[in-house]
């Protein structure tokens, strides 16, 4: 997955701050807010200003449908990162099913980030959700008993 195409201003908006620029990715929300996600773009001769707003075009899969958020680039040492406005808290979204177990990967996840479960459909077993707790690049749910292969939760992961 990557950044497709890259629109760096508009045409005729010289020195207006901030900047509006524009990504076209295949990526995740959670892949483009990991550190140094516009390294390879600044590498490539890209030049991105602090604050700027960035329009980005991410997917949750392959085949998912395309998303929109806006967020704003941050220089923080040798690294250019996408940084969530106040407007795009949502991290991530999704739908998962249990394979005997419920800790999924989810790249750049922080323990402080808030984790919301919903039940779908409570599988073969019958279970509940007791609780879901973010940790370093995982979601973990916790069930009252085994969730077999087949329960099904939504997520969605704020940053606050």
């Amino acid at each position: 997955m990557s950044i497709l195409e890259i629109k760096l201003g508009s045409t005729g908006l010289v020195d207006v701050k901030p900047r509006v620029d524009y990504l076209l990715t295949d990526n995740t929300v959670a892949e483009i807010l990991i550190a140094g996600y516009l390294n390879h773009a600044v590498d490539q001769g890209y030049f991105f200003n602090q604050g700027d707003l960035v329009c980005v075009v991410t997917k949750s899969s392959p085949t998912a449908r395309q998303d929109s958020g806006i967020y704003q680039v941050d220089h923080n040492g040798a690294n250019w990162n996408l940084i969530p406005t106040t407007s795009s808290l949502l991290l991530t979204a999704g739908q998962y099913t249990t394979v005997g177990g419920a800790a999924i990967t989810i790249p750049g996840l922080a323990a402080t980030d808030l984790a919301f479960v919903q039940m779908v459909d409570n599988g073969s077993n019958n279970v509940t959700i007791i609780n879901a707790v973010a940790t370093t690049d995982t979601l973990t749910i916790t069930f009252s008993g085994d969730p077999a292969g087949n329960t099904i939760v939504n997520y969605q992961i704020l940053r606050p």
